[in-house]
């Protein structure tokens, strides 16, 4: 068996899936992987001569070719992308795409169990560590980065210079804190407070609520039980009043980025179930 790997950028790679091809060629499956940058043989050709394909995000223009030889040829097309309970340490393999393209966007959740929900709290837990929750008089709103695919594909906002202006106009009176993306750069003027600095998390647990449009803090509040409205494309739109069964589906899914045993992910997919 051969399994190809594409990626965009080569950080995604080296961050949250080398871990998984150590697995994969320690239980003696060939792993062919090339980022964008790499050069050399085509995508899609490389693709083409695999037994099962792993592409990372997907929804971007590169990937295109990948995907329509995927389904050409019935070769098992699966999207990567980071994990939410924290993202840098854990990733998520889905067979059709992420988030307002997941494949829990349709899904019942009747599958979710018991001990579904029990390991949502203990990562409830971890991720809380000694943080309590406090709630305050302010709503929290996070800004997303403009190039995320969730605010380009998925939002009816293209930057956020439009979505603080709509957040000024419906809580007008309101008291709100906006919190700019780690990776923004850019110089946002409100009436409201736009942090720059501090864990999410500190906002999330001391707010009465949260407002966004798909960002992973919204998933990290529904985690922690706080009242969140997602008004963006996404598994917490779709979910609406059922966030329990979708967290613990998440939280189900997340795949380690360091652990070593990853049978309870990936045989079902080397297996083909």
């Amino acid at each position: 068996m051969k399994i190809f790997i594409g990626a965009h950028w080569p950080h995604h790679i080296h961050k949250w899936l080398l871990n998984l091809i150590t697995y994969l060629r320690h239980n003696g499956i060939g792993v062919d992987y090339q980022t964008k940058f790499n050069g050399g043989v085509d995508m899609a050709e490389r693709a083409s001569k695999s037994d099962i394909v792993i592409i990372w995000n997907g929804e971007e223009e590169c990937y295109l070719p990948t995907k329509l030889v995927c389904k050409e040829n019935n070769i098992p097309c699966y999207i990567a992308e980071v994990g939410y309970f924290p993202q840098h340490k854990f990733f998520i393999l889905d067979t059709v795409g992420i988030n307002a393209s997941s494949s829990l966007m349709n899904d019942d959740l009747s599958w979710i169990t018991e001990k579904h929900m029990e390991k949502a709290k203990k990562r409830k837990v971890a991720l809380m560590g000694k943080r309590k929750r406090i709630a305050g008089d302010y709503t929290f709103v996070p800004l997303q980065y403009y190039r995320d695919t969730n605010i380009t594909h998925h939002s009816p906002f293209k930057d956020m210079f439009s979505f603080i202006n709509h957040v000024e106009m419906k809580f007008r009176g309101d008291n709100v804190i906006f919190k700019r993306h780690p990776r923004d750069k850019t110089i946002y003027n409100s009436k409201f407070p736009v942090v720059t600095s501090g864990s999410s998390i500190d906002y999330v647990l001391r707010c009465k609520n949260v407002y966004g449009i798909n960002s992973t803090v919204l998933f990290e509040a529904a985690l922690f039980g706080v009242p969140v409205e997602s008004i963006g494309d996404g598994l917490l739109r779709a979910h609406r009043g059922n966030y329990d069964k979708i967290v613990a589906a998440l939280v189900d899914r997340e795949i380690p980025v360091n652990t070593t045993n990853l049978d309870y992910w990936i045989r079902p997919i080397i297996e083909g179930q």
